[in-house]
């Protein structure tokens, strides 16, 4: 795993507000994050997809892949492996 950052932290919240999806990043340790959904009134499977989406677009943008926990609260993240690595041609 990669250690995170908090300046990532700060712009994936950025993100995740200027798009309205109620959810905010917390720290947890040094290789783990908190995705927070909304309070119950607020959850919808939509805004859910389209945090997890918006959290790994931003990292596949850095080379790094999003391994999300089973209930998809927390996550970490990788070094991307394979063909769909920035910058190598596809096998």
């Amino acid at each position: 795993m990669i250690p995170l950052s908090f300046g990532d932290i700060a712009l994936l919240n950025h993100l995740l507000e200027e798009r309205g999806t109620r959810y905010q990043v917390r720290w947890k340790d040094c290789f783990t994050a908190c995705l927070e959904p909304p309070g119950e009134c607020c959850f919808t499977p939509e805004l859910q997809r389209e945090a997890l989406g918006l959290v790994e677009r931003f990292y596949r943008e850095k080379g790094l892949a999003v391994v999300f926990s089973p209930d998809k609260l927390f996550f970490s993240v990788k070094r991307l492996e394979g063909p769909g690595k920035p910058g190598c041609p596809a096998e």
